[in-house]
């Protein structure tokens, strides 16, 4: 625990150490992963029955477990946006 009571990783050891330049890089990735999910968006293609109250329902539970945007588009809305209709 540090301040404010937020979990932290500590990495100990000297920088030339190959185990602490693997645990490094390995929260690096981490990190790195973490900050691009932040902004993720997600399209799932080829829903033909978006938006009807009866899928609704099974449409939220991915959506309400995860911090990214969902976004739900037709293939037909995929066709349009290549062709630039």
């Amino acid at each position: 625990m540090a301040r404010m009571n937020v979990n932290r990783k500590v990495v100990v050891g000297h920088w030339s150490e190959e185990d602490v330049q693997e645990q490094s890089a390995f929260w690096a990735r981490v990190a790195a992963a973490w900050f691009d999910f932040q902004t993720l968006k997600v399209a799932r293609f080829g829903d033909n029955m978006r938006e009807v109250a009866v899928t609704e329902g099974d449409k939220w539970k991915p959506r309400s477990n995860s911090a990214c945007r969902f976004t739900v588009t037709g293939v037909g809305d995929l066709v349009k946006f290549q062709r630039g209709y």
